[in-house]
């Protein structure tokens, strides 16, 4: 994949799972989660939104090459990521596939996480 296409991919996971943050069945997940979870769910919320506004912002030329040296972790932690926003009810699996991804996002583009 060339910079502009990983990018595109990135970009498309992170819209995924805000949208599916922002969803009906997500927030009643969280309903019957913990204090500590529904925090820990808060600021993933606002970190995928930091990381899209952070992605969008950024020049394709000052991101580059480490979208290129990310591009297995970033392709692979985005399929991750959208099997586990398949169901929104194992509150756990997604914040850790959120964290994961954010994560590599992170290696790309500087994310105050």
């Amino acid at each position: 994949m060339n910079p502009s296409d990983i990018r595109s991919m990135t970009l498309k996971q992170l819209r995924a799972t805000r949208k599916a943050m922002f969803s009906a069945q997500w927030m009643l997940s969280l309903q019957t989660a913990d204090a500590t979870v529904r925090t820990t769910a808060a600021q993933q919320m606002l970190a995928v939104n930091h990381a899209i506004v952070t992605l969008e912002n950024s020049q394709l030329d000052d991101i580059r090459q480490q979208l290129i040296d990310n591009e297995t972790d970033l392709t692979n932690a985005a399929q991750t990521l959208s099997d586990a926003l398949t169901d929104l009810g194992k509150v756990n699996t997604v914040l850790s596939a959120i964290t994961g991804f954010l994560g590599i996002v992170g290696k790309v583009a500087q994310l105050m996480v």
